[in-house]
């Protein structure tokens, strides 16, 4: 006897983008090369978005702000519908096999907590999945519409590299490696602090994240004190550039502002940045490079350089 669709397995696999922040599964503190992992999303009045993916079906792990660290395969689903608190509670303690403190608990205070007195309809979709660890992170672009969109759980309508960025393509987010390599040469440096690595000019603001030149190591405490400031170095270097930047016009082209410790946190300067930042992302890389290191220069010297 045939087996209806439903029983029958897929000849070709679909692809599947599960998004985690870094603290859930996967992280850096839990890495491992390869073994069976779950992965759980939840959903109210409705079926989670990954409730249709099948056995042997590829799910590719993506740690947000991190890069794609992990591919697997599904090794079997299930999905629980439960109709009460009193049922959710018993499940999470006696039956989820994804036990997450933290991961609960943001689920009964964002979907959960208006509901103690109400009946429901919450579904748990677990996945089984075989995982191992990709011997490099891959950065996805997050201009790509599944990479940008909200949700845990994306369907890929085509392979993974149609959604990777272009080696000299800017993105916000800095790539492993190149933070790495960069906390190696500055705490071989100092015995006395623990450096950070972060955006120079904000990503927030349009400062690219996988360029070394836009890129600054700092102490924790500095680090979270600067937040997304803009340093002044950046309106004293396009303030040379008219013929690049055109007709815009900032107040901060203004040699008052041009302080090596002067930080911008108004919003008028945010936005400025911003409109700058947008037609430097539009030029040559080498330019785009230059740009940030002149503007880092501005405010170090040629310290960087230095130890480079």
């Amino acid at each position: 006897m045939a087996k209806d669709d439903s029983q029958r397995e897929r000849v070709k696999p679909s692809y599947h983008l599960i998004k985690r922040r870094s603290d859930l599964n996967l992280s850096s503190k839990h890495r491992r090369k390869k073994g069976k992992t779950w992965f759980t999303e939840t959903s109210i009045r409705g079926r989670p978005v990954g409730h249709k993916c099948e056995i042997n079906d590829i799910v590719y792990i993506y740690i947000i702000d991190y890069g794609l660290v992990a591919r697997g395969k599904v090794l079997e689903k299930k999905v629980t519908e439960l109709n009460n608190l009193s049922e959710v509670v018993t499940f999470i303690n006696h039956e989820a096999k994804y036990k997450e403190v933290s991961y609960w608990g943001d689920v009964f205070f964002t979907k959960l907590s208006d509901l103690v007195d109400s009946t429901f309809s919450f579904y748990v979709l677990e996945v089984h999945v075989d995982v191992e660890l990709l011997d490099e992170v891959m950065m996805l672009d997050p201009k790509k519409a599944k990479v940008k969109e909200q949700g845990a759980w994306k369907y890929l309508d085509e392979p993974i590299e149609k959604y990777t960025y272009e080696s000299n393509q800017l993105s916000p987010i800095i790539p492993p490696q190149l933070r790495q390599k960069i906390q190696i040469e500055f705490n071989s440096v100092s015995d006395h602090f623990v450096y950070d690595v972060d955006h120079f000019v904000p990503k927030n603001w349009g400062g690219p994240g996988n360029i070394e030149e836009n890129l600054i190591p700092l102490a924790l405490s500095v680090n979270r004190n600067k937040s997304d400031k803009i340093p002044a170095g950046l309106f004293f270097v396009a303030s040379k550039m008219p013929h690049i930047l055109g007709g815009i016009k900032s107040k901060y082209f203004n040699e008052k502002y041009f302080s090596k410790t002067n930080f911008l946190k108004d919003i008028e300067a945010k936005e400025d940045a911003k409109k700058i930042t947008n037609i430097v992302s539009e030029l040559d890389i080498n330019d785009i490079k230059k740009f940030y290191s002149d503007v880092r220069r501005f405010h170090y010297g040629n310290h960087f350089e230095e130890l480079s």
